[in-house]
Parts: C-alpha cells; structure tokens; sequence
C-alpha cells in the first residue's frame, strides 16, 4: 500500500564521495542499497505498489525503469536532466557483465561512478521539495565497511597485481630504471 506522508515522499541520494567509496568497498552491492531506497521513493511518490525489493533483486531487468521514473519524476517538478536513461542503464549493466571478470575492483568503481548523474537528479529533486537533509554522510557502520571493506580491497588489488610483479620484463624495468646504486 502507498505511503502518503510528504517526508517519505522523496527519493535517496547521498554524496558523491559515499556512492563511490561505499561502491568500491562492498565490490558494487552498495549500488543495489541504492536502487531500493530509489524504487521505494518512486513507489511512495507514484503512489504505486511495486516490490522494491524484488525490482532491486531483479535489478537488471529494472534498472532503466528505475532511471525513466527518477528522469520524470524530476522533469515534472522542472528539474533539467541531461543524462539518458539507456546510457545510465546499459553502463550499469555493462558493470554486471563485468562483475565475473578477474579485475573486479576496477569495475566496482566504475559501479559507483554510472550512478552518480541520477543521484545527483534525485537530491536536485528532494532540494526543490524542501528537504534539507537529502544528502546523508558517513556514520559510524559506514566507517567500519569502508574499513573492512577497504582492507578486502586492498588485499585484492595486491593478489591482482602479484603476477605482474614476477614478470621478468617488469623486473627488467625496475633495474633498469632504479640503478643498483639506489
């Protein structure tokens, strides 16, 4: 059933600096919090019954329905919006895709980063509605997944790069760069 108390009437956006940090030390499960804050909104706003859980679990099928929603949803209170929804979908999906390769740091990253113009859009929305605290910051259960989550990364991204490093023309490289002197 439809909520229609005017402060749950908005849709989530946090900073920049979280989407991205956050998405990098969860490998990318930070962005599926987003979408079902985002899909919860867009169903109190709509006046809809839609699973916001289950839009997000089945997020690749629903992804660019989420973006068309928040691209309206802002338009109509004449908010200017100069992504696409397609582009911001078939990015993330292209991040699906590459969520199985060997380099999954780096496209964590790029998770975080495709989401970045709609979340923008949805606290420009909740601006123009009046809520000041659209943007929420770190609290203390973020510190510790960036903490715990940044080691993970961490040790992730050494494991990756230990083969380069046994590689004879690396070794070659660094000698002939760093004199014996040094």
């Amino acid at each position: 059933m439809a909520r229609n108390s005017s402060v749950e009437n908005k849709l989530f956006s946090v900073p920049s600096e979280k989407l991205v940090l956050m998405s990098v030390c969860t490998y990318g499960m930070y962005c599926l919090y987003w979408f079902f804050r985002n899909w919860s909104g867009v169903c109190d706003i709509r006046g809809k019954n839609y699973s916001p859980l289950v839009r997000t679990w089945l997020f690749p099928f629903y992804n660019r329905n989420l973006f068309e929603e928040i691209k309206k949803i802002a338009q109509e209170r004449e908010i200017q919006v100069k992504w696409l929804s397609s582009v911001l979908s078939y990015g993330y999906l292209l991040f699906l895709v590459g969520w199985y390769s060997p380099y999954m740091l780096f496209v964590s990253i790029f998770a975080g980063v495709i989401l970045l113009p709609a979340n923008k859009t949805c606290e420009q929305f909740n601006e123009a509605n009046g809520f000041d605290e659209s943007t929420e910051g770190f609290d203390r259960n973020d510190w510790v997944i960036i903490f715990a989550g940044g080691l993970l990364v961490i040790i992730s991204f050494l494991n990756a790069i230990e083969p380069l490093m046994k590689s004879p023309f690396l070794n070659e490289l660094i000698q002939y760069l760093l004199p014996a002197q040094f």
